[in-house]
């Protein structure tokens, strides 16, 4: 057994706590992989660069930490991922002894484990804990990952609504909706809820969030408190992938266009909305909103170009009227829905997905009937769209 003050020395050289106890066999080995166990362990991103560990020392540590039996209490950002080995990612071996813990073969330096589950749009990170106050390079990686995917999915998350709001309020100054009716005593959550006996959701048609506000969202976060046994996923769609499948014909035609935006027509006093709906939408007389924007942004954080029309919120090209813009915009449309442009999240008690409205589209699937389903949606402020 290594001597206790090399042990201490050689957490601190991790930046782990020395109370080995608070963290999961799992982490620490984690964080061992990182600096490999066939050579010296230097800097190189894990260690500060004047921290060098002999090589016997090192596999002493490395011994003691195999020694230690799984704890119940993983760390306080990090988790165990569900998936075996072939996912990527950190999995449980059957609790056949101690040290009984598999390391995926793709592990990184990285905190979080990406991994898409769509090959234009979506991705599970796993590995951490949001309920947690983050680390700013854990929030950096998170942003990097959304900036990326579009959107990105979180499992097995129990939230307060105090942590969903500290969680959300990391990326950019929240929105508060106008509409949509508010969680009691939390202004800044909005309650996506369909009952029972309610035959309509909300987002049951594709749609971006927010592209009617002159400064339109930077995406939302939200979270699932109660889902149906089945059914009640969310669809979404990359317009990063949309544009970039078009022809350039049809790129250079877009390139110089722009076009409305209204909330009237599905928020205001003459929306056609559903009896249904009206107890949990309200304001009507709040919306007001026209704003005009690019047919073609360039993302304000990848730099990325995206097509940026959708169906619930475009009302037509500017300088077009309604019908000679109808053709074009679903033509738009059904490109945009192609199935290999998209993905399908279904949801349990305690996901969350945090998307991008910048550069993805999403739909509410309606498809759980007699079913009670609870999600609580925060709304991130972005910037003006160019």
């Amino acid at each position: 057994m290594v001597a206790s003050a090399h042990f201490a020395t050689f957490l601190r050289a991790l930046t782990l706590p020395e109370a080995v106890d608070h963290w999961s066999v799992t982490t620490l080995r984690d964080r061992l992989v990182m600096i490999g166990q066939d050579r010296p362990a230097r800097a190189s991103g894990c260690l500060p660069a004047e921290v060098i560990v002999p090589q016997g020392l090192f596999q002493q540590i490395l011994d003691a930490i195999a020694s230690l039996p799984p704890l119940p209490q993983a760390s306080p950002h990090l988790r165990r991922c569900e998936a075996r080995r072939g996912t990527g990612r950190l999995a449980p071996r059957r609790p056949d002894g101690p040290g009984s813990w598999e390391v995926s073969d793709r592990m990184t330096r990285n905190a979080i484990e990406v991994r898409p589950i769509a090959g234009a749009v979506g991705a599970e990170l796993c590995g951490i804990d949001i309920a947690t106050v983050l680390p700013d390079h854990i929030v950096a990686e998170i942003r990097d990952a959304l900036g990326e995917w579009g959107v990105v999915f979180f499992r097995d998350q129990t939230l307060s609504e105090a942590q969903h709001i500290a969680f959300a309020a990391r990326f950019a100054p929240i929105n508060i909706n106008r509409f949509f009716r508010a969680v009691d005593g939390w202004p800044q959550i909005a309650e996506v809820r369909k009952e029972p006996e309610q035959r309509t959701n909300i987002g049951g048609g594709w749609h971006t969030d927010h592209s009617y506000d002159q400064i339109p969202a930077l995406g939302s976060v939200l979270y699932a408190r109660e889902v149906p046994d089945h059914g009640g996923d969310t669809i979404f769609a990359s317009m990063y992938a949309a544009y970039d499948a078009l022809s350039d014909g049809l790129k250079r035609t877009l390139e110089t266009m722009r076009a409305v935006h209204s909330s009237r027509h599905v928020f205001g006093a003459k929306a056609n909305r559903a009896e249904d709906t009206k107890e949990r939408l309200g304001n009507p007389e709040l919306a007001t909103q026209d704003a005009v924007h690019p047919v073609v942004i360039r993302h304000p954080d990848t730099g990325r170009r995206a097509l940026y029309v959708n169906p619930g919120f475009t009302t037509h090209f500017e300088g077009w009227t309604a019908e000679e813009s109808r053709g074009l915009l679903e033509t738009l449309y059904r490109h945009a829905q192609r199935p290999e442009f998209s993905c399908r999240f279904s949801w349990r008690p305690g996901s969350l997905a945090f998307w991008d409205n910048r550069s993805t589209w999403h739909l509410a699937v309606n498809d759980y009937h007699g079913q009670r389903r609870l999600m609580h949606r925060i709304t991130l402020e972005g910037v003006a769209l160019h």
